[in-house]
C-alpha cells in the first residue's frame, strides 16, 4: 500500500470511530429515554392499580 492509501484509510478510520460513538450516544440517551418512559408507565399502573382497589 502506498503512503497516500494508508494516509486515506486512517482517515476514514477515524471518521468511522467518530460517527460509532456518535451513535453509541445516541443509542445511550434513547436507551434512557425508554427507560424513564417505562418507569412512568409502571407508575400509572400502579396508581390505576390503587385507585380501583379503593373503589
Amino acid at each position: 500500500m502506498s503512503g497516500q492509501a494508508v494516509d486515506v484509510l486512517g482517515e476514514s478510520l477515524l471518521k468511522l470511530a467518530s460517527v460509532a460513538q456518535e451513535y453509541s450516544v445516541l443509542i445511550r440517551g434513547f436507551k434512557s429515554d425508554i427507560l424513564h418512559y417505562c418507569e412512568n408507565v409502571s407508575d400509572m399502573d400502579k396508581t390505576v392499580a390503587n385507585q380501583i382497589k379503593n373503589i
